[in-house]
């Protein structure tokens, strides 16, 4: 009888903070996340958003698509 390999996708998990937060107020998220999904890549970026941010949201958005894009690519999330 043949064995048969199961593979098992990636899982890639991206958590954003909110306004006046820091990556460090959601590390009992990324835990659970890493509890319940052990396989995921989890990337948790620091974001400009404190009281006088005048941060463009469009190119805020933008610079998270191209870090995302870029540690897909190197098919690893060290870009934390």
């Amino acid at each position: 009888m043949k064995a048969i390999t199961v593979r098992r996708e990636r899982s890639w998990v991206v958590i954003l903070h909110g306004y006046m937060y820091t990556p460090a107020r959601l590390d009992s998220v990324r835990r659970m996340v890493s509890n319940e999904m052990p396989e995921a890549d989890i990337l948790v970026p620091d974001l400009p958003l404190g009281v006088f941010s005048v941060v463009n949201l469009n190119e805020l958005v933008q610079s998270l698509v191209e870090k995302i894009d870029s540690c897909r690519m190197l098919d690893r999330w060290s870009l934390e």
